[in-house]
């Protein structure tokens, strides 16, 4: 009974009880900011990798405009498919 009689004795409990609610509120504090952070992170990630094969798309686009330019515009393509239409149906 003599290791109990002191002070230090009586505030261990409580002082470790407050330690492990400090330390339960931290980890609970910090674990949802990191996941949301990686979750951040991944849809970012995934938002580049789905625009690269866009953009390479689009580049290949502009290159067929570009190389296609001394060609019928499409208005005059598009009017000519008409005709061309028109004249087939009886």
């Amino acid at each position: 009974m003599q290791d109990f009689e002191g002070t230090y004795a009586i505030w261990s409990v409580p002082f470790s009880i407050a330690m492990l609610l400090v330390f339960v509120f931290i980890i609970a504090q910090w674990v949802p900011a990191a996941v949301s952070n990686e979750l951040k992170n991944k849809d970012i990630q995934g938002a580049e990798v789905s625009r690269a094969p866009l953009l390479e798309h689009r580049a290949q686009q502009a290159e067929a405009l570009a190389a296609g330019s001394d060609r019928i515009a499409v208005d005059q393509a598009m009017a000519a498919v008409v005709r061309q239409r028109a004249n087939q149906t009886p």
